[in-house]
């Protein structure tokens, strides 16, 4: 079976103006590199090897043709797209895939107890237990995932099958039903999800208590920002500081947003966390 390659350029050329003078610095290059593959670019200075490398991580944008990465087309981005797929394509590197933030983990499969307990498939999930939280999703018309349902919190594990409760009293006016999906953001199916806590956090919520509580999830928390952190969680601006930016303003809050990190705040976290 044929795999799309992780890499495909097609005529990418990339012209340079310097005063009234063009240069041409690519001029129609065409490969595939297929996933997995190590490929080497050798040839004299001035061949493009560097503009190429730029090029293909999405450092710049071609002057023309197509380059298609991991199966999308991203000749033509935007600066935000652009940097998002920078970001992709530093995953791939290190053999992660970026996870869509509005991937579903499970589907509800029959609801009972006058819809206060339901029963999900989760599949086989490393570090889930008794506790963990998910939302309560279902398709709107335009296909997009909405909240429904509350939250659900895992009460007993059977395989691939668990048992949740309905946290607070079910809603009648708007019920779990069979079909609902659920999600968790913070716990993935296939590897640690990794988080970064930036700010200062209350005593209630301390950055102790969430590390533990993430490790319940079979999540982690970084010591330093990188590459590897899927979630920036937003706490408070240090508090007795003056001067202190604002933290949307902070060189992590800007390196997150850049390599397309999911961010949130604390508040959203928590709903996720058990006490």
């Amino acid at each position: 079976m044929n795999e799309t390659p992780v890499i495909a350029v097609r005529d990418l050329t990339k012209t340079y103006a310097v005063g009234e003078i063009e240069v041409r610095a690519l001029r129609g290059i065409s490969l595939e590199i297929p996933r997995g593959q190590f490929v080497a670019l050798t040839g004299p200075s001035g061949s493009g090897k560097s503009t190429f490398m730029h090029l293909a991580g999405c450092l710049d944008r071609p002057t023309s043709g197509m380059y298609v990465l991991n199966g999308r087309d991203v000749s033509r981005l935007s600066k935000r797209d652009l940097s998002l797929a920078e970001a992709q394509l530093k995953a791939i590197a290190i053999r992660r895939e970026p996870r869509a933030p509005d991937a579903a983990d499970g589907k509800v499969l029959s609801v009972g107890a006058g819809g206060s307990i339901a029963f999900i498939d989760i599949g086989r999930r490393n570090g889930l237990r008794p506790g963990t939280r998910f939302e309560v999703l279902r398709p709107a018309e335009n296909g997009e995932l909405v909240k429904a349902g509350g939250m659900v919190e895992v009460r007993e594990l059977q395989d691939n099958i668990a048992m949740v409760g309905a946290m607070g009293e079910p809603n009648p006016l708007d019920p779990i039903l069979p079909g609902d999906l659920v999600r968790n953001p913070h716990f993935d199916r296939t590897r640690v999800m990794h988080h970064y806590l930036l700010g200062d956090f209350p005593l209630t919520m301390s950055k102790e208590f969430v590390a533990a509580r993430l490790g319940e999830l079979g999540a982690a928390v970084d010591e330093t920002l990188g590459t590897q952190t899927d979630v920036l969680v937003l706490g408070e601006r240090p508090l007795g500081e003056a001067d202190a930016k604002d933290l949307t303003e902070t060189d992590e809050y800007k390196l997150a947003d850049k390599l397309g990190m999911r961010i949130i705040r604390l508040t959203e976290l928590a709903e996720f966390l058990r006490y």
